[in-house]
């Protein structure tokens, strides 16, 4: 066993006898949640959708949401009714209510306690200091990435299938330049590798989620994820910039990208943005109409051109996350950014479209890389092999770039790798 396996494993051991994630959500109440005591979700929300089902994946089945906008009284949400305040109070009285919103996590908690409900049965209310915790760990892009991960490993375990690649995890972890890339690595992993451990879920995202450290839970006002592409401590804009945007969905990170350079008041030279789902294609052109030098290209990114089946938009599970796939229900153009960009020079590329398929278009523009060597924003989070296989694929193609790691939303998708000279 090697280092970096070593202290995977220390780091899973340290807590395993820590409070889980029932645990810390109701405490001393968390048999009577999970025996059929009522539990109400207060927010009809995103959050309370998310919430709602990281319950029922812990054995826990909520009986209902309330929401204060009485219009919604009588409709159904995650197919449970929505109740109104005043029924609440009437008949849930005894109820476990969990505050199923951060906006308004502090009015809620007042209009509970100044209805006489018991401050020891309202969950996640504002005094709570995990309850921003409990929030981040229960959104779909935590979930979903822990369920996706497991279904990618197949009948063998996380940390199995980590522990067969036990060289490549070694070699990976010395290529970082900084201890915070390492570290966050050896974090990322040993989470994963403990089936979702709560406790070591908080440590990550408290140590690492860069909008937490900067801005507090909740606090950024926007895609935090874009805006780490131009705003970090790893790479920075230079002017006459040539950027390459693959999985460019609806001209978001271009808006992204637009706006940094304005604001480190640089001008970029040509913006280069690469979206296949025909949906989001059309938005695209759409939102960067007003843009000067930006050419939109209807295509994927990929090893080699040709034409490959794709899960559009309309039929994706999220709704902007059309993939390159197998059993697609449309056929889309792919190309390779060395074919297409036909030795144009570029300065920054990033790439975070859904699906595995970045090694792929990482190896059809090794060309521009290894002459180049533009600045790198790639995401390196889905597959659970790409935290160690994308670092990998960069260094053999450019031994001379520094690579970092860095997470940058809430949840726990959006880890990237930066790499620049």
């Amino acid at each position: 066993m090697n280092s970096v396996s070593k202290q995977i494993f220390e780091r899973i051991k340290s807590t395993e006898k820590k409070p889980g994630f029932l645990d810390v959500l109701f405490g001393e109440h968390k048999q009577e949640a999970l025996q059929g005591t009522p539990v109400v979700l207060f927010g009809a929300g995103g959050l309370g959708a998310e919430l709602c089902s990281t319950l029922h994946f812990h054995g826990v089945q909520p009986v209902c949401f309330c929401d204060n906008d009485d219009s919604r009284e009588g409709s159904k949400y995650c197919d449970l009714p929505v109740i109104t305040f005043q029924e609440l109070k009437e008949s849930f009285r005894n109820s476990l209510i969990v505050i199923a919103s951060h906006k308004y996590i502090g009015p809620m908690t007042d209009q509970l306690l100044g209805n006489r409900f018991s401050g020891d049965r309202i969950l996640c209310k504002s005094s709570d200091v995990s309850a921003p915790i409990v929030f981040m760990f229960s959104m779909i892009g935590t979930q979903s990435l822990f369920s996706s991960y497991k279904q990618q490993c197949g009948t063998r375990t996380v940390l199995d299938t980590l522990l067969e690649q036990e060289q490549s995890l070694s070699q990976a972890y010395d290529l970082f330049a900084d201890e915070h890339s390492q570290d966050l690595f050896i974090s990322k992993l040993s989470l994963l590798a403990s089936d979702g451990n709560f406790e070591l879920f908080g440590d990550f995202i408290q140590s690492h989620s860069q909008p937490v450290l900067e801005f507090g839970y909740g606090n950024y006002d926007g895609t935090p994820e874009d805006y780490y592409y131009f705003n970090n401590d790893v790479l920075s804009l230079s002017p006459g910039e040539v950027y390459i945007d693959v999985g460019a969905y609806d001209g978001d990170t271009v808006y992204t990208f637009v706006e940094a350079c304005k604001k480190f008041r640089v001008d970029y030279t040509k913006i280069h943005a690469f979206e296949p789902d025909p949906h989001c294609y059309q938005a695209l052109l759409k939102n960067t109409a007003g843009y000067k030098n930006v050419v939109c290209h209807p295509s994927g990114v990929w090893s080699q051109s040709g034409v490959l089946r794709f899960t559009s938009s309309e039929n994706a599970v999220h709704d902007q996350a059309g993939t390159i796939d197998r059993s697609g229900d449309i056929e889309v153009e792919v190309v390779s950014l060395d074919e297409s960009l036909q030795g144009e020079k570029v300065t920054f590329i990033k790439m975070d479209p859904g699906g595995n398929v970045i090694p792929e278009a990482i190896m059809g523009a090794a060309g521009i890389i290894a002459r180049h060597k533009p600045k790198l924003a790639l995401g390196a989070y889905h597959a659970l092999e790409s935290i160690f296989e994308i670092p990998l694929l960069v260094h053999r193609i450019c031994p001379d770039y520094r690579l970092f790691l860095r997470h940058n939303t809430y949840h726990l998708c959006d880890t990237d790798m930066f790499a620049t000279l």
